[in-house]
């Protein structure tokens, strides 16, 4: 006869399993859209600080210059 008919059903399905890549999908293209913009960001603000760096040197430069 069937003897697992007492027995729950173990593990997950094929579907519960697809649900839950999906999910990890979501959340980690999330993730990475928000670490992209803050590599841009702070990509962005290296290149504010190196223009004001030579600005810096340069003004620097004339007043030796004077």
């Amino acid at each position: 006869m069937n003897r697992q008919a007492g027995h729950g059903q173990k593990g997950f399905s094929l579907i519960e399993m697809m649900v839950v890549v999906l999910i990890l999908g979501i959340i980690s293209a999330g993730i990475f859209v928000q670490l992209d913009m803050a590599q841009q960001r702070a990509f962005s603000e290296q290149v504010k600080l190196d223009n004001f760096q030579e600005a810096r040197d340069f003004v620097d430069q004339f007043f030796r210059d004077v």
